[in-house]
Parts: structure tokens; sequence; C-alpha cells
């Protein structure tokens, strides 16, 4: 788990940076949150990691089950992501950005 929280930090730290300047913390807390989702499906996770996609396909079948739900930073984030062979860490990362946003807003969960 630590492993993960660690490699999934970067991403959640670079998305919260953005989401803070384009004023779009709530947006991004959604697109985040259904993506997570989808990347936690049993079924999914398998598509994400299969070796026979390429990373293009496995943005694209994610991007797909989300359907019109995300907006293009959210898409563009999911490529980043497949290209570098990390969508299974959109749930992590969904959390850290949670926590990050907790800290800015003083809020609890």
């Amino acid at each position: 788990m630590a492993e993960l929280t660690t490699l999934a930090r970067p991403y959640a730290k670079a998305v919260f940076a953005e989401a803070q300047e384009k004023n779009a913390l709530d947006a991004w807390s959604d697109d985040l949150a259904i993506l997570a989702a989808f990347a936690a499906d049993a079924d999914m996770a398998k598509v994400l990691v299969h070796p026979s996609l390429t990373a293009e396909q496995q943005a694209q079948a994610l991007t797909d089950v989300c359907g019109d739900k995300l907006k293009d930073a959210a898409k563009n984030l999911v490529a980043v992501l497949a290209e570098n062979k990390r969508l299974p860490l959109l749930p992590e990362i969904a959390a850290l950005y949670e926590e990050l946003k907790a800290q800015l807003q003083n809020t609890v969960d």
C-alpha cells in the first residue's frame, strides 16, 4: 500500500496544482471519483493491465466506459497514466487528491 501511495503522490499533487490554478477543485473531484470507481472495478482492472493492449487502447477503454462524464483534462490524465503504465493507481490518486483538497479547505472527513 505504501508503494502505491508513493507512486500515486506525484500525480495527485500535479492534478491538485492544476485544479487550484484553474479554480476547478470540485470538477476534478468529480472526474477522479468517476475514474477511480471504474479503475477499481475488477473487470476494468484486468483491461488496464492487459499485456496485449497498448497504452492507447487501455486509455481508450477507460474513457469509453466513462462516457461523456469526463472533461478533456481528465482524459489527458488518463493518457499520461496509460503511457506510464500507472492506470491502476487511479483510486489512490483520487484518495490523495481528496486529502489535499480537505487540507486546503480545512475540512475533516
